[in-house]
This record gives structure tokens, sequence and C-alpha cells, in this order.
């Protein structure tokens, strides 16, 4: 795996991180490419960043927090302007924890790299203790 690209992915995430915990739904939506698509768990797609906004304000406003990525590969292909990672994540939803596995499809732009696809599942969700 290249360093330099692990790196720059991860200050994004951490600036996903930030924002999650700051329950700030635009900066999120700005770290998406404008052709950015969400693939929610048992949800309808979510394209746009406009449209990503909202899917953050919304899980906000329904007591989402505490994300935490956990990478577990991240490679890049033939194309140096793409990069996919797959990995684990969990947050808290209300008073529920819940895990499971991501896939994001990140796409290099001219301000840096980008979330272009994201897909999660669901692993497991249960009561906080």
């Amino acid at each position: 795996m290249n360093n330099s690209l692990q790196v720059a992915i991860d200050k994004v995430k951490e600036q996903f991180v930030k924002a999650y915990q700051a329950r700030n739904a635009g900066k999120i939506a700005d770290l998406y490419s404008s052709e950015g698509i969400l693939y929610p768990a048992n949800g309808a797609i979510v394209a746009g960043r406009s449209s990503i906004k909202s899917y953050y304000k919304h899980g906000f406003a329904n007591g989402a927090s505490d994300f935490v990525f956990e990478s577990k590969d991240l490679y890049q292909g033939l194309s140096k302007r793409v990069a996919t990672e797959v990995g684990h994540y969990h947050f808290v939803l209300s008073e529920t924890q819940v895990a499971g596995n991501y896939i994001i499809i990140w796409r290099l732009e001219a301000d840096g790299w980008r979330l272009y696809r994201d897909m999660w599942t669901i692993e497991s969700s249960r009561q906080k203790k």
C-alpha cells in the first residue's frame, strides 16, 4: 500500500469524524465528491452533496454520535485517481450501538481525495450499556 495515499485518506477520515462529533452535516457533505453517492444499509440511494447533507442531518436529529472508522485495507488499482477502502465501523444511534462493514471508493479531485461511493452493512446493533 502507498503510505502517502494512506496518510491522505486518513486526514479526510479524521475530518469526517471531527465533523460527525460536531454534528456538522454540511462539513461531512463537503468531504464527498460533488457526484458522491451513499448506499446505506437497508435504505434508499442518497446522491449528491445536498442529499448527503440532509441524510446526516436526519441522523444527527435521531441521536447519531461517536463514529469510528477501522480500516482493514486500502488499495489502488491502475488508476492513481481512484482508491478502494474496506473496513469496519461503529457509532451510537440514540442508545443503540451500531456496527458493520463498509467499502468506500475514493476519488482524487483537484482539491484532494473525496468520498465518491460509500456503502455499508449493518452487522449488529445492541442497546448501549
